[in-house]
């Protein structure tokens, strides 16, 4: 079931060349891509590497974050993204870090991720240099003295671990592991789509555990192997790319040669290397509705079109919230759409035709019935009264929505099914305002839509925040509201070195964020603190509390997933040398060992 949960890659095509790939290289490259900035929520699954859900992954994108739950679930509410490359990171210890590209939308943007495991492939000495290989035949191979601190600089001596992953772009799962969305830059700085012949991801890391890379003015040699699929269509000579992840796109950066069954080429950096052909291509926009004019939110779109060999390709993606979904296709290619249900069941296909610029399409569609169910209801404060600040948290097997309430209470949602799951939709009511919420409901899946009647939102809710105020304006970071995070983490400090706390929160809106740290050093009880650092609300740099600041600790994790709670309050000074005054309240969950 793991295996049918594809992730957000409409703007990927994975086109295996042939014989007649020229044909595609001769076309006109488009030019350099303007970033088209909106600001939209991001929300989905990460997996681990068996395919079930990832809790505790740290999920990121531009300045706002949040962590997997126990059903690999996140949501970034007011993430800056962008309409032609957005980019997200997924990290936890013990996997590379995961970097996805994707062309936003303006609804609620949906992504899948499955995590790559960051292994030992072998160790040398850094002054001999030495190779290491992988079961299938990569490696990585590294002269001698040509390794250096990745933080600082200088030759680095001792020994060099190499954590190594090979990412075969035929594997059934490549849509959930690819790094980017094979979307790139050419060196030329021309927007391309990439045909993949073999990928891989590189790390060093020193005896210590340090950070390690290779040495400016030093070469590393690469070999991939080609996927025995795309032997025979193999160039010669390929471009190699390697993933930005300020940007989640692929960047053209030197070639290889075809020597026997792989490609062999030397790189300046370790990162997620790829050697790809570019292709020409264009964005396309879809909109997916039902006949009613419903918005089909969260279904699978795969799009595909026919290689030159009589094969077919495919593209993957999501539909957003409000039943977008956009990405990046090849020209001059006939594209088929197809939906799926959860369990990977086709419901729906449509030619779309032939592109040659960028498009807009706004589909109606009428799917099987029960690939799709519209799912009704009302939410109801502890009084009776509608909850106007609040949402419906629906879930159905390893999918996730969260549905505002309008002024009267109400919310509606259409969401693909899975028939042959014979699983209920669960509703969950929160009563943001009030920092209340529902018992989880089941309604079992008998048509195309279920109603919930009304759901009193009344019973507590184990959550973390953060309310505080700064020079007399309040403000209130809580994580009943999706998209806001609060978290609590030991830090050390370098000067004095002493152990300390940091608390962090930010809001699903510009400028409202807050970290601060304590200095506890080995105690690890409640009790009064002295305020270290604090950065709140986009002043200028962190600011250094004043003396006689102090943060008060009722209650001291001791260990992750224990909360700290307490008080704080003085002033401090920000970089702009200008003095604030800050009081406030914190419950915060621990989230690091």
């Amino acid at each position: 079931m793991h295996r049918k949960l594809l992730t957000a890659l409409l703007a990927t095509l994975l086109f295996t060349a042939c014989r007649k790939m020229e044909s595609y290289e001769n076309n006109p490259v488009p030019s350099a891509v303007a970033p088209d900035p909106v600001s939209a929520t991001l929300q989905g699954t990460v997996l681990d590497e068996t395919g079930a859900p990832a809790a505790g992954v740290t999920v990121r994108a531009g300045s706002r974050s949040a962590t997997t739950d126990n059903n690999g679930h996140f949501r970034i509410t007011g993430a800056a993204l962008d309409r032609k490359a957005s980019v997200v990171t997924a990290q936890k210890n013990g996997y590379f870090k995961a970097v996805r590209s994707f062309a936003a939308t303006s609804g609620a943007n949906e992504v899948r991720i499955k995590l790559i495991p960051r292994r030992s492939a072998g160790s040398f000495d850094a002054a001999a240099g030495g190779a290491v290989s992988l079961a299938n035949g990569a490696q990585v191979t590294l002269p001698a003295g040509a390794v250096m601190l990745k933080s600082g600089g200088g030759t680095y001596s001792g020994t060099v671990h190499v954590y190594a992953a090979y990412i075969d772009p035929t594997a059934p799962d490549i849509a959930q592991t690819i790094p980017g969305s094979l979307m790139a830059d050419d060196k030329d700085g021309r927007r391309v789509t990439l045909a993949s012949y073999g990928m891989m991801s590189v790390e060093l890391q020193g005896a210590s555990g340090e950070a390690l890379q290779v040495k400016t003015g030093q070469q590393a040699t690469l070999k991939m192997p080609i996927p025995a699929a795309r032997a025979a269509a193999a160039p010669a000579s390929i471009a190699l790319w390697y993933v930005d992840e300020a940007t989640g796109l692929w960047k053209e950066e030197g070639t290889a040669t075809k020597q026997g069954d792989s490609y062999i080429g030397t790189v300046k950096h370790f990162s997620f290397w790829n050697c790809d052909i570019g292709l020409n291509g264009s964005y396309l926009n879809l909109t997916l509705g039902t006949a009613g004019g419903a918005p089909i939110a969260h279904t699978i779109v795969w799009l595909s079109a026919p290689r030159p060999d009589g094969a077919f390709d495919f593209v993957y993606g999501f539909t957003d919230s409000l039943g977008q979904v956009s990405g990046y296709v090849p020209n001059g290619l006939p594209i088929t759409l197809r939906l799926d249900n959860a369990c990977g069941n086709t419901y729906h296909t449509q030619a779309l035709g032939t592109f040659s610029q960028n498009t807009s399409l706004a589909l109606s569609i009428t799917p099987q019935q029960p690939a799709l169910v519209t799912v009704t209801g009302t939410l109801l404060t502890c009084a009776g009264t509608p909850v106007t600040d609040g949402y419906a948290n629906i879930r159905y097997g390893f999918s996730q929505a969260y549905v505002a309430t309008n002024a009267s209470g109400a919310f509606s949602v259409t969401l693909p099914l899975c028939p042959s799951w014979n699983e209920p939709v669960r509703v969950r009511g929160v009563d943001a305002g009030n920092i209340q919420q529902s018992a989880e409901m089941t309604f079992p899946v008998t048509g195309s839509s279920i109603s919930t009647g009304p759901i009193a939102a009344c019973g507590n809710i184990d959550y973390s925040f953060i309310n505080y105020s700064i020079d007399g304006s309040d403000y209130r970071i809580s994580t009943i509201r999706p998209g806001d995070t609060v978290r609590g983490y030991p830090v050390q400090y370098a000067q004095p070195a002493l152990p300390g706390t940091q608390i962090a929160g930010s809001r699903s809106v510009a400028n409202e964020f807050i970290y601060f740290s304590f200095e506890n050093g080995s105690a690890q009880a409640p009790g009064t603190y002295p305020l270290r650092h604090i950065y709140v609300n986009g002043s200028s740099g962190p600011g250094t509390a004043a003396a006689g600041s102090t943060v008060t600790v009722t209650r001291m994790a001791l260990q992750q997933n224990q909360y700290y709670e307490g008080s704080f309050s003085g002033t401090f000074t920000d970089g702009q040398n200008t003095t604030h005054t800050l009081n406030g309240t914190f419950r915060a969950l621990r989230d690091r060992p």
